[in-house]
């Protein structure tokens, strides 16, 4: 807000300011609208496909054998981890 300013005839006359917000736009693009679930599932397993390491050109079936092979992986790599840490008596999180 301003000050009020004084008038050549003495009386005190307030002066405001109006202030706008303008909304921010987003920086993520809205989502696209699936037309099937057939587009769904096949969007899902080619984001699965370039998570699980190993050759792209499978089948389906394939693919979800690697990502079963991959899960027991890493399964088995927090156990190691959980392990070492025991070891060297560092404690857990």
């Amino acid at each position: 807000m301003k000050k009020p300013s004084s008038s050549t005839g003495g009386a005190a006359a307030a002066t405001t300011t109006t202030t706008t917000r303008r909304r921010r736009r987003s920086t993520v693009p809205p989502r696209e609208k699936e037309d099937s679930p057939q587009n769904s599932v096949q969007g899902k397993l080619r984001k699965l496909e370039r998570i699980i390491p190993g050759r792209q050109d499978d089948s389906i079936e394939g693919l979800l054998m690697r990502t079963a092979e991959y899960i027991s992986f890493l399964e088995l790599q927090v156990d190691v981890l959980k392990s070492l840490s025991h070891l060297y008596g560092v404690s857990p999180l």
